[in-house]
Order: C-alpha cells, then sequence, then structure tokens
C-alpha cells in the first residue's frame, strides 16, 4: 500500500514538475499578469472608501424616558439612506441580532442616559466585520446624541465579544485600539481571495483542459502517469500558484500602506485560508476542465461562477449591509468564510479558535466534496 502511495506521489511530481517548467518558460507574463490585477483592484477602489448605505442599527430602550424618546426621533429623522433604525425589546435579542448579521451597530441606551447625576451613557455594540462600515456612520449618530446628551465622554465603543451586564460606557464615534478601519485593510481581504480563486480557476483546470485540446492527456495517460497522480499533479501545481500569488499580493498591500495586525502570525493564518479556499475551487476547475471542451468556453464558465461568490463574499462591503437575500446567498458561499477570516487577522488582530475552526471547518468540508467530486468525473469523462 506505501509503495503504490510513494509511486502515486513520484508520478504526480513529474506532472508538477512538468507544469512548472512551462510557468517558468514564460515566468514574465505570468508574474505581470499576477501583479496587475491585484494592483489595478487596489488603485482603483481602495480611494472609493465603504459608503455607508441603509445600514441596519439596532435600538434597545432601556431608559424608556423624555431624554430616551428624543434621542431616537432623531435618530429617526437623520437617518437619510444612511442607515435604518429599528427597536429592539431585550439587550439579548440585540446582541443575537448582531451576532447574525441582521444588525451592523446595536445601541443601548441605560436607564439614567443623559441625567446630570450620572456619566453612564449609551452602549455600543458591532461585529469586527462590521467595523468599516460601522466608522461610516458613527458621525452622524454621535452628532444626534451630543444634541441631547452634554455627557458624553471618550471611552470609546466596546467590540461584540465584550459582556453587556453592566451598560456604563458612553458613546463616542471613535473604535478600540486594534481595529483598522481604513477602507484599504477591509478591501485587501477580498482581493487576496479573489486573485487566490482567480489563480486556481485559471490554474490546474486550464492546464488540464490545454492538455485536452492538444492531446497531451491522452499520451500522458498511456505513460505509467495514472489518473490519481494527474489530478494530484494539477492540485499540487494550483496549491504552488496559489501560495505565489498570495505572497504577490500581501507585498503590494503593504506598499499600499495596509497592516497585518496580527504580523506574521496573521500571515500563516492568511495562508492557511487561501490553501483551503484553493482546494475547493481547485476541485471546481478540474470538474469544470472535464464537461468542457474549449479554453474559451471554460474561461467564460470561471468567470460567471468567481466573480458573483466574489461580490457576495462581502469583498467590497460588509455582508451586513446586503439585502436579505444576498446574505442568504453569502452564508452558503464558501469565499465569504475565507474573506472573513483574513479580514479578522488583518483588520481585528485577533483570531481565536473558536473563529477559526469553524471557518476553516467549512472551507476543509467544502474541499473534500469538490476534490471528490473531481476524481469521480475525471475518471468517468476522461475514460
Amino acid at each position: 500500500m506505501s509503495n503504490i502511495f510513494t509511486s502515486t506521489l513520484k508520478k504526480a511530481y513529474i506532472l508538477y514538475k512538468r507544469d512548472m517548467l512551462i510557468f517558468k518558460s514564460n515566468i514574465r507574463a505570468n508574474l505581470v499578469r499576477t501583479i496587475l490585477f491585484p494592483l489595478i483592484i487596489l488603485i482603483f477602489f481602495s480611494n472609493i472608501g465603504a459608503v455607508a448605505h441603509n445600514v441596519p442599527v439596532g435600538v434597545v430602550d432601556l431608559a424608556n424616558n423624555a431624554n430616551s424618546y428624543k434621542f431616537m426621533q432623531s435618530l429617526y429623522a437623520s437617518e437619510g439612506g444612511l442607515f435604518t433604525v429599528s427597536t429592539i425589546p431585550s439587550i439579548s435579542q440585540g446582541m443575537a441580532e448582531v451576532t447574525s448579521g441582521q444588525v451592523s451597530l446595536l445601541l443601548i441606551l441605560n436607564p439614567n442616559v443623559g441625567t446630570v447625576s450620572t456619566s453612564t451613557g449609551i452602549l455600543a455594540y458591532y461585529s469586527s466585520p462590521d467595523a468599516s462600515t460601522v466608522d461610516g456612520i458613527l458621525p452622524t449618530i454621535s452628532s444626534v446624541a451630543e444634541e441631547y446628551y452634554s455627557g458624553i465622554g471618550s471611552k470609546g465603543i466596546i467590540p461584540l465579544n465584550a459582556k453587556p451586564s453592566a451598560p456604563d460606557t458612553e458613546f463616542v464615534p471613535t473604535l478600540t485600539s486594534g481595529l483598522s478601519t481604513d477602507y484599504e485593510d477591509f478591501l485587501v481581504g477580498g482581493v487576496i481571495a479573489l486573485v487566490a480563486v482567480f489563480g486556481t480557476l485559471f490554474g490546474g483546470g486550464f492546464t488540464l483542459i490545454t492538455d485536452k485540446q492538444l492531446g497531451n492527456l491522452k499520451a500522458l495517460l498511456i505513460t505509467p502517469l495514472n489518473r490519481t497522480s494527474v489530478m494530484l499533479g494539477k492540485t499540487i501545481y494550483t496549491l504552488t500558484m496559489s501560495v505565489i500569488s498570495t505572497a504577490l499580493v500581501i507585498v503590494i498591500s503593504l506598499f499600499f500602506g495596509t497592516t497585518i495586525l496580527m504580523g506574521f502570525v496573521g500571515v500563516i493564518w492568511i495562508f492557511i485560508l487561501v490553501l483551503m479556499l484553493t482546494l475547493g475551487f481547485t476541485g471546481i476547475s478540474l470538474i469544470m476542465a472535464t464537461r468542457v471542451k474549449k479554453p474559451e468556453i471554460y474561461a467564460i464558465f470561471t468567470q460567471t461562477i468567481a466573480l458573483p461568490l466574489w461580490f457576495l463574499s462581502g469583498a467590497f462591503f460588509p455582508a451586513a449591509s446586503m439585502p436579505a437575500w444576498m446574505r442568504a446567498i453569502s452564508t452558503v458561499n464558501p469565499m465569504t468564510y475565507a474573506v472573513d477570516g483574513i479580514r479578522d487577522v488583518m483588520i481585528t488582530g485577533s483570531y481565536p479558535l473558536s473563529t477559526a475552526l469553524p471557518q476553516i471547518g467549512i472551507l476543509a468540508i467544502f474541499a473534500v466534496i469538490m476534490l471528490g467530486l473531481a476524481i469521480k468525473l475525471f475518471k468517468v469523462q476522461i475514460a
């Protein structure tokens, strides 16, 4: 059994080495293409900023007095398409809605809010992926608060993992330290995922369909190379291309002033997330390569799949600000979990196992299913 496995690996390495030699023969054009793609996206989109639009804001009114009533009325009057306000009956329900993405920002009005005898004010909770959008609406909400309450302090906004049991922190338009709200940082997470996916779709799958068209695949299968070694070789080649493209995007993004708050450990997490995403899309690319005969048709199909998934992953704006039907698609989109994980690493500087394990687990399941289907269809279609 071990001899068969070793033999398969050796044969896969032969095919991998062949594909890498083809890549190196045109390495200048390949690297320029890999660099230009993320560079153009960052140049054209990084200065747009995260434009807030109809951001859902929930309010839990524990005060229920004249001051809180006036604040609510002014908040409704200030929406103007920037955000939408809804009242929530309890803190627990409000926190659940923040966690599920139904609400981007949760405001909790304390019972004594705005009174002279206390310094307590308005608690604000948000989820880390929504930090950039929340930052866009904070000045407006803060100006409304300051119109009624003079005791506004400067303690900052409490992140989602804080405990809401003692709501005694004042509301101000600043985020806690350790969070980045630069749109460039927000955008780079989506760009890394997109470049990895496009590199994957035009990696192993594209080389396979090219081999089919040129007749190389038949010649390969006549040799001692078996179907499993062919699939494994294409997968390893795709992973290599993904590592190269991810490294280039990270370097380019650093020149744009983006930060990875987790440092070197964060870079490792980024590569893990990208490789898991790459495995799943490698399966998709190989499945398509077994079903399609012409490279141009393959290119059309891959773009039709990749671009919508990218937009629905929250690459340009948080998924919480999407319409409900888009959010539903986003939750089953594997790219969403890779983008969210990369953003946690870059923007929050924290990637706890309670977050990492579910995200990587979903990507792993996606990879196993897609690669399993690819191997099965490859055997049937090529046969």
